[in-house]
């Protein structure tokens, strides 16, 4: 018994080391990245590059800020998209950003943001984002605002993750 359990009054946990346990697959790290094994038993990969720990998806981040009838102004502070992100005014207060087409993209896709100027006296709610569209047409990014010029200094950070399957 462990003194954990001791201390805590837990019963020991029986584990069967032979037991089968439920996986998809199995991940091996090994030199140049880290691998997988189809149903062939076929080495797949590299699924990541090995070393550094630097980021494993596509990043676009930027302030934005939208006044009038314009299209959101972004300080792009990273843009290691593929695609050149510019943003469009698609009517009061709703502002898009199609970010490309491809398999699986949507799944793939994830943001972040926060809420911009909540102290703008103009900003009865602040703004959200979210991704929207289809893999075929365009994976497009939303900035939804109560009216235009909601959008003030609005930190977003768009990932794209690889796909693994």
């Amino acid at each position: 018994m462990s003194k954990l359990s001791n201390k805590l009054d837990l019963p020991e946990l029986a584990i069967d080391p032979s037991a089968p346990v439920a996986t998809e697959r199995t991940i091996y790290a090994k030199a140049g990245g880290i691998y997988t094994r189809d149903s062939a038993g076929n080495v797949v990969g590299p699924l990541a590059a090995a070393g550094g720990g630097g980021a494993s998806y596509l990043v676009y981040t930027a302030v934005l800020t939208q006044v009038g009838v314009n299209a959101p102004v972004a300080v792009l502070l990273e843009n290691t998209l593929t695609v050149s992100a510019s943003w469009s005014r698609d009517g009061a207060g709703a502002y898009v950003l199609n970010i490309g087409t491809g398999e699986n993209l949507l799944e793939r896709t994830v943001v972040f943001y926060g809420c911009g100027d909540i102290n703008n006296t103009n900003t009865p709610t602040p703004p959200i984002a979210f991704v929207s569209g289809n893999n075929t047409e365009g994976v497009l990014v939303f900035i939804l605002a109560a009216s235009d010029g909601d959008v003030i200094g609005f930190p977003i950070e768009i990932r794209v993750y690889p796909s693994i399957i």
